[in-house]
């Protein structure tokens, strides 16, 4: 088989680079990589939130450089520290803390108990030079503060609070009495302590030996600092501290849980024999109450017999009151009629005296005269009357005249007769 022949590509031509040329930018490299190393030793810079103590190269002197921003360094020897920082001490990494450096703290409280605790401290590094500069000569370095001396003197002051307080104290009534005396000392400095047995006796009335941690205190009742704290020397002031859990040992552990369920039992039976006597006390009151209501009402009966028969009396003396006052007014009526009857009959009786005296009054005057003529008329009535009469002389009496004078004194014949 013939192969077959392919035709050569093209090739590009090469471009190449001068010698001068290479030489000029290995030259601008390494005048570019001096000057980073020469401006590196004079120029320094700081951020905000940290201060440098830096260190003469030829005097070793040392100052502060502590404000944000470019500075001239001189070639000198800078070491970096943050202005403030939290120091955690947890088993969790959660609370703020990690590796080593941040396990909780072990301590054993009096009595033998033993314990985990977790917090922090967050702190604020001295503002004054001479107090940085003589922490930068003690440490030499911020970590050597973190570890050696936050940490450590926190550690230390911990471990002592513990010794005054017993496991049962920190998880009962006194955990706030606990977190006040760890933190004064981290101010002030570790408190000076006795401790002494006393003689007690347990719930079964058995003989326990327990032993009591004091504080030591001066004359003026202030306590006695054995070791100064190292936050005061140092001038680093202290912003919050927390102590925010404490992991008791099983034995504490099954300790704390039988004496909750005797607490809560004890309790329980307080509240029932407190009940008991509050439902005695409110069967009392309430037998009270029912007497008293009773009473009440037994009062309010008689009360309104009482009222009633004030009522009934108050009545009867109106009632008779009234009756005395008619009787009197009849009386008095009665009176006055009879005088009033009196002087009429005086009166009547004067006047029948004075009528004698005096004479027939008109009156009685025109009762006779009309009672004569009814008794004339009555006779008239009866006389008879001729039918024809026979008339005599003018001159002489005449027949009617005649009749006339009969008739008259028949008539007084008559009523002589019925008088």
């Amino acid at each position: 088989m013939e192969r077959e022949i392919m035709p050569n590509k093209p090739q590009r031509p090469k471009v190449g680079i001068s010698k001068k040329l290479r030489r000029g930018l290995i030259s601008v490299a390494l005048l570019g990589v001096l000057s980073f190393t020469l401006l590196n030793g004079v120029i320094g810079s700081n951020n905000a939130g940290f201060y440098k103590i830096k260190q003469g190269r030829i005097s070793g002197e040392l100052s502060v450089i502590d404000k944000a921003g470019w500075h001239m360094q001189n070639f000198g020897i800078e070491t970096e520290y943050s202005v403030s920082d939290t120091y955690y001490f947890s088993k969790s990494d959660l609370d703020g803390g990690a590796g080593k450096e941040a396990q909780p703290i072990q301590v054993r409280f009096v009595g033998g108990g033993t314990g985990e605790i977790s917090g922090s401290v967050k702190y604020k590094l001295p503002s004054a030079a001479d107090k940085r500069i003589r922490l930068h000569k003690d440490y030499r370095s911020y970590r050597a503060i973190q570890n050696d001396l936050v940490r450590q003197y926190t550690a230390q002051v911990l471990q002592n609070t513990s010794t005054i307080f017993t496991a049962e104290q920190t998880y009962s009534g006194s955990k706030g009495e606990f977190n006040m005396i760890f933190e004064q000392q981290l101010r002030e400095g570790i408190y000076k302590t006795k401790s002494q047995q006393i003689k007690t006796k347990d719930a079964d009335g058995n003989d326990l030996i327990t032993t009591i941690v004091e504080i030591q205190k001066d004359s003026n009742g202030k306590p006695v600092i054995a070791v100064e704290s190292v936050f005061k020397k140092y001038g680093i002031e202290l912003m919050q501290v927390s102590v925010k859990d404490i992991d008791y040992d099983d034995k504490i552990d099954t300790l704390i849980v039988q004496k909750q369920e005797a607490e809560q039992e004890r309790i329980l039976a307080r509240a029932k024999a407190e009940k008991a006597k509050q439902d005695a006390i409110t069967a009392i009151e309430q037998g009270k109450a029912k007497i008293a209501q009773a009473k009440a009402e037994e009062d309010v009966k008689k009360q309104r017999a009482i009222t009633q028969a004030e009522q009934e009396k108050a009545v009867a003396v109106l009632k008779a009151e009234k009756e005395k006052q008619v009787a009197e007014l009849n009386k008095e009526k009665a009176e006055l009629e009879a005088k009033a009857l009196l002087t009429k009959k005086e009166a009547e009786a004067k006047a029948n005296e004075l009528l004698v005296k005096a004479g027939l009054t008109p009156k009685e005057k025109a009762e006779i005269e009309m009672k004569t003529k009814i008794g004339v008329a009555e006779q008239l009535s009866k006389v008879a009357v001729p039918k024809i009469i026979i008339g005599g002389t003018e001159n002489g009496t005449g027949p009617m005249d005649a009749i006339s004078v009969n008739m008259l004194l028949d008539i007084i014949d008559k009523m002589e007769d019925e008088n």
